[in-house]
Formats: structure tokens, C-alpha cells, sequence
């Protein structure tokens, strides 16, 4: 799993580094202002804070602060006869995946 790191995490610890190194500087944090936070995924677009789930395919997309954040179906394969791969029994992620049932 990713871990997402933010703009204002990274300049609050940037700050941080910099007091220790300068103690004499004074310390000044940009405000800092995102211009479009959302998001777009093939054309369709997919709104800051928000999931959503592309017609016809099996994944889930989020949107966290114009990054987007999709999550897929893990590759799945067995070797052994008395295994059956199966499509997913709904539409929407993660049950849309196929799933492996062995007798």
C-alpha cells in the first residue's frame, strides 16, 4: 500500500529541518493553495474526496487532493486441476473481482 504524503506535511517538516539547522531564521510556511483538486480518470472526471468506479471495468478510484488513488484486482492463477477461476458476482470493486475455488 502507498502512503500518501501531502504538500503541507512535507513543508511543516522541511520547516522543521531548517529551525534546527538556523535557529536564528525566522520561520515562514508558504500558504500554499491547490488550484484543482480533482481528479480525472479517462475523460470522466472524479471529484476531490470521492470513489467511484469506471463503467465496465473492476477497479476502485479515489480522489485525495488531485492525486488519484486506484485499486485493482489482485492477479490471481492456480496450477492445480481442482481449481476453478470464477468471475466476480458484482458490480462494483472489490466483489466485481474474479475469485479462485479449489475443491
Amino acid at each position: 500500500m502507498r502512503t500518501l504524503v501531502t504538500l503541507p506535511s512535507v513543508l511543516a517538516a522541511f520547516t522543521v529541518v531548517i529551525s534546527c539547522i538556523f535557529p536564528e531564521m525566522p520561520t515562514v510556511i508558504p500558504k500554499v493553495t491547490f488550484v484543482d483538486v480533482n481528479c480525472t480518470y479517462d475523460g470522466t472526471p472524479v471529484p476531490n474526496g470521492q470513489s467511484s468506479t469506471p463503467e465496465g471495468e473492476c477497479k476502485n478510484m479515489t480522489c485525495i487532493n488531485g492525486n488519484l488513488k486506484i485499486e485493482e484486482c489482485r492477479q490471481i492463477s492456480s496450477k492445480d486441476s481442482n481449481c476453478t477461476l470464477t468471475n466476480g458476482t458484482e458490480a462494483t470493486f472489490p466483489l466485481c473481482c474474479p475469485s479462485l475455488y479449489c475443491e
